[in-house]
């Protein structure tokens, strides 16, 4: 169980302090995500625990305060530091009640995945007395379909309290699903543009060597009848429509790197100047191009010299 899951998209905060650490001005502590949870939270999530030890049933309210850390708590206040056995407490808080701490967990994104992971601290709800923390979440890992639990899930709750509600309940693929539908929905709405400018690209190139081919007729015709190549005539044909998809591809390129920087918020885990992404666009706008350009040029080598002569 935990107070908020990942990618709810909002947490709650607190100020801390660092034991051995000069104090910060009051309002100035660094502020970290507070998280309660209870039984086998990170082994239900698969989070990894990279350093020191998970909670355990000895981490009771009697016992001394334990906490467990993330990584970019670790990097951004102990950096270059063990943080195991370091202590922590709330700002504000007199006299002093230290939380050690015993673990550090992996990273997790609690605000979105376009979002960065900000210090956490996790605490046993054991040893958690504030009232807000009473709204917990189960989790649970299960092989079958969600949908085939919940009953059992909500038989076993309540055969523990029967006051206790069940509601607001989600798969994780549903929760993930739901932080990214913005996004989602603003992707494939410029993808679709994006393939329609493709099209529209196409069919320009396509219109204009189309109309050269048949501007040329003649001297296509003399060409063929002097004993020009195959590869020859698909070279005169082609050059003008390849010339202009590269003239587009490089002024999309340039106007890519420009715009990309607008669009950082649609983007995961993805640069906006990408090698990859823009090397791999610019050899599909190419194969479009060239395309595009070869249908006119084979019709071109159909050419019979005197048709074409007829026609002058």
């Amino acid at each position: 169980m935990i107070t908020d899951l990942p990618l709810a998209g909002n947490y709650v905060g607190h100020r801390v302090v660092i034991d051995g650490q000069p104090m910060p001005a009051v309002g100035a502590e660094p502020e970290v995500q507070t998280l309660s949870v209870m039984g086998n939270y990170f082994g239900v999530m698969q989070t990894p625990v990279r350093a020191g030890r998970n909670f355990s049933a000895m981490d009771r309210e009697e016992q001394p305060r334990v906490a467990i850390v993330n990584e970019a708590f670790v990097r951004q206040l102990l950096p270059g530091q063990s943080p195991i056995g370091i202590r922590i407490d709330w700002a504000g808080n007199e006299p002093h009640e230290w939380m050690t701490i015993v673990g550090v967990a992996g990273d997790v994104k609690h605000s979105g995945l376009n979002q960065p992971v900000d210090p956490a601290v996790y605490a046993p709800f054991s040893q958690n007395d504030e009232a807000w923390r009473k709204f917990m979440t189960l989790v649970i890992r299960t092989r079958v379909p969600a949908a085939g639990v919940v009953e059992n899930v909500k038989k076993q709750v309540w055969s523990l309290a029967s006051q206790i509600p069940v509601s607001s309940i989600q798969s994780m693929d549903d929760r993930l699903a739901i932080s990214v539908a913005q996004q989602r929905f603003n992707v494939l709405l410029l993808g679709s543009f994006a393939v329609l400018a493709v099209a529209l690209a196409g069919v320009g190139i396509y219109g204009m060597v189309a109309y050269r081919v048949n501007q040329r007729t003649h001297e296509i015709g003399v060409y063929i009848a002097l004993g020009a190549q195959h590869r020859d005539i698909l070279r005169l044909v082609m050059k003008d429509g390849v010339k202009l998809g590269l003239l587009g591809i490089g002024i999309g390129l340039a106007g890519a790197i420009a715009l990309t920087r607008v669009m950082v918020s649609l983007l995961f885990e993805v640069k906006p100047t990408d090698p990859g992404t823009l090397i791999g666009v610019a050899l599909l706008l190419a194969a479009v191009a060239m395309l595009a350009c070869y249908i006119p040029a084979r019709r071109a080598l159909s050419i019979h010299p005197m048709t074409a002569l007829r026609r002058e």
